[in-house]
């Protein structure tokens, strides 16, 4: 997971994602249940924001100018 976003900004971003889809879900018979719904958990996911996550951030970012 990269330390630039915190645990919280995956969670929601994740959360809200239309696109979300789990890595334990997507390569393997196990059922997702026990596994945390973030961004690093996404099968999706490559150690980058996605366009999501980008705008989360971002607005998050204008909010605190605020």
């Amino acid at each position: 997971m990269n330390s630039t976003y915190a645990p919280e900004q995956l969670a929601y971003a994740a959360s809200v994602c239309g696109k979300y889809c789990s890595k334990v879900a997507a390569l393997t018979t196990w059922e997702p249940e026990d596994e945390p719904v973030r961004c690093d958990t996404c099968i999706h996911w490559n150690n980058k924001p996605c366009s999501r996550m980008s705008a989360l951030i971002s607005a998050e970012d204008k909010s605190e100018i605020l």
